[in-house]
């Protein structure tokens, strides 16, 4: 019983961060997830099915650092160096349609942080 308890604490503390949504009551079944190693954000998007989808990463003041538009592909990744960035908060979105995932980047001199999915 211990054994199965500390599988399954370790499991969820060891995931990645993990977005998903309903719109009008539907389970959409994008899925994203960031992962962060020094000053690199690494993004995973699974089931886009094709649908064009756009990343931005913007400072709270409204400046764009980064943005792409994303189409005819089911998965993709994406790794960011935000170490030539300002220090300061950011927001990841990604928005496919009605579907709208956000997620907040704290970058300071110790590194990033992020928030869970939204």
């Amino acid at each position: 019983m211990k054994s199965l308890l500390f599988l399954v604490l370790f499991a969820t503390a060891f995931n990645p961060a993990y977005a998903g949504a309903t719109v009008d009551g539907v389970t959409n079944p994008l899925v994203a997830r960031t992962q962060v190693k020094d000053f690199r954000l690494d993004l995973k998007l699974v089931n886009l099915q094709k649908q064009r989808t756009v990343i931005t990463l913007q400072q709270l003041d409204g400046t764009t650092h980064y943005q792409t538009r994303i189409k005819e592909h089911n998965g993709y990744a994406l790794s960011m160096q935000l170490r030539d960035v300002p220090a300061g908060r950011y927001l990841l979105t990604v928005k496919q349609g009605k579907v709208l995932r956000q997620q907040v980047i704290v970058k300071s001199a110790a590194g990033i942080m992020c928030s869970d999915w939204k």
